[in-house]
């Protein structure tokens, strides 16, 4: 009988997080903006505008998903590390 191998929790690649991840990226790409287009907001054309904004979500999921959801490596042994 072999012993059990405990589960790994990876609830920080769930298929929700990609899903995220993956409308992020279709968000942020201006493809799909007509090339008529003239709309501005704070003098940025909007397509610009909203792909500055993907970037700045995106980049905000990441760093959410490593600073909660990202597994701690508790079998390094470390005796001087910083703990938080």
């Amino acid at each position: 009988m072999q012993p059990e191998t405990p589960k790994s929790d990876q609830g920080y690649l769930s298929g929700r997080v990609w899903l995220g991840y993956l409308v992020l990226f279709a968000v942020g790409v201006p493809w799909y903006w007509p090339k008529d287009d003239v709309r501005l907001v704070l003098g940025f054309p909007l397509w610009a505008f909203v792909t500055f904004l993907s970037c700045v979500v995106i980049a905000s999921l990441t760093a959410w998903l490593f600073l909660f959801r990202w597994p701690e490596d508790e079998a390094d042994g470390d005796e001087g590390a910083d703990t938080r």
